[in-house]
């Protein structure tokens, strides 16, 4: 049996979710714009001796800390 696009995504859109609360659970709120794609995005990160933090975030990623260790923001 082969899948198709539509199968896989199917797939995406079950466990894409998923995938997703945990992902969010586990993530450090502060970390959260402080790599690759927080600094393509235009976030100003501001690094200390053992720290990231992240500031003046674009909405995106504004959303991603705001439901970073919220279980119940992550849940969506």
């Amino acid at each position: 049996m082969q899948l198709n696009r539509q199968d896989i995504l199917n797939l995406l859109m079950i466990f894409g979710p998923i995938l997703m609360i945990p992902f969010f659970l586990l993530t450090i709120k502060d970390a959260v714009g402080c790599g690759l794609f927080g600094w393509l995005l235009g976030g100003q990160r501001i690094f200390t001796d053992d720290d990231c933090r992240a500031e003046n975030l674009p909405w995106a990623l504004q959303t991603l800390r705001n439901s970073a260790v919220d279980a119940g923001i992550a849940g969506w």
